[in-house]
């Protein structure tokens, strides 16, 4: 007809490429994989011209549909390719917004409590019960740091579509014992372990991920709740192992589980209380579960009612001990 104008400047087909691209990044897609679908896409609109064209339609109409398809397509790829850029610039300056003051309390309490022990080292007579506080508040604090540090790490690789895990056999039993071990004497003490003895249920998983995901959980329910914490092992649907970290702390509403496993979420009652957290914890863990072919829920019964997450995770054996 006639217009110069790009198919793809029409404000519909730009609105549509830049959604389209940041769903598909929420859903853990990069660029390369945003790209590849709108690559995808030309194909199978081609295929489809071929196919529903009679066969008398001039092969120069053919062609220049075609060219037009090409154009939109190439335009909104571009938008999409903008938008997924703008987003993770700005995801970057959310990011380090939110953490600088979160990471700054444990290595502000590893300073404290380093300085208190050299305090009490050089005193005319040690106290050595004054010296082992001090030296596991500084211990569980790093613990802290560390466990920050990795949630960051995997929570962008996973918003990147980049979480390659690196699966081997391995029991989800010791796992979880050397994912605890980690904790200070304090956290320890405060966690009531049902890890069955003598039995080991082996899955492909990935031994540097999946601890990260045991951390994180209990250290969720430790942060949560004055109470106890339980961590347990057991069954779950056919053919697949559990995890369950249940606390008794401030629980959830309906709303907030909703919310839970998406980036940056954190309920505006814990922010108001002052109790830190990047709200990344929940959304690393998500995508490394699903990395693994497992499923992570959150079940509760409302505020002050405490939170239960159920890990599942597929087993290719399940074995008693040798010993």
């Amino acid at each position: 007809d006639g217009r110069s104008d790009a198919p793809s400047d029409g404000p519909a087909i730009t609105a549509a490429a830049t959604a389209h691209a940041q769903v598909r990044f929420e859903q853990g897609l990069g660029p390369v994989a945003v790209v590849t679908e709108f690559r995808l896409l030309r194909l199978e609109i081609s295929r489809a011209l071929g196919a529903l064209l009679d066969e008398d339609v001039p092969a120069s109409d053919v062609v220049a549909s075609l060219a037009v398809v090409s154009d939109a397509l190439d335009g909104a790829a571009t938008v999409g390719l903008a938008a997924l850029s703008g987003r993770i610039e700005s995801l970057r300056e959310s990011l380090l917004a939110t953490t600088l003051h979160d990471v700054r309390q444990p290595i502000t309490l590893v300073n404290g409590s380093l300085h208190l022990a050299s305090r009490s080292l050089v005193a005319p007579e040690v106290d050595t019960d004054r010296l082992r506080v001090a030296v596991d508040d500084a211990l569980s604090a790093t613990t802290e740091l560390m466990a920050m540090i990795d949630t960051m790490s995997d929570a962008s690789r996973v918003a990147m579509g980049a979480l390659d895990p690196d699966p081997e056999p391995a029991s989800l039993e010791e796992i979880v014992r050397s994912s605890l071990a980690a904790f200070g004497e304090s956290a320890r003490e405060r966690v009531t372990v049902h890890v069955p003895e003598g039995r080991h249920r082996i899955g492909l998983w990935d031994a540097q991920l999946l601890p990260r995901v045991v951390a994180n959980l209990v250290g969720n329910a430790l942060k949560y709740s004055e109470a106890a914490v339980s961590v347990r092992v057991g069954d779950g649907a056919p053919g697949m192992a559990s995890l369950t970290v249940a606390d008794q702390g401030l629980g959830m509403t309906e709303a907030e589980l909703s919310a839970m496993f998406e980036r940056f979420s954190r309920a505006d009652r814990v922010r108001s209380q002052g109790i830190p957290g990047l709200g990344l914890g929940l959304y690393a863990c998500r995508g490394i579960v699903a990395a693994h072919g497992g499923t992570i829920s959150l079940h509760s019964d409302g505020q002050g009612q405490g939170t239960t997450v159920i890990v599942e995770l597929p087993l290719i054996a399940d074995e008693g001990d040798a010993d």
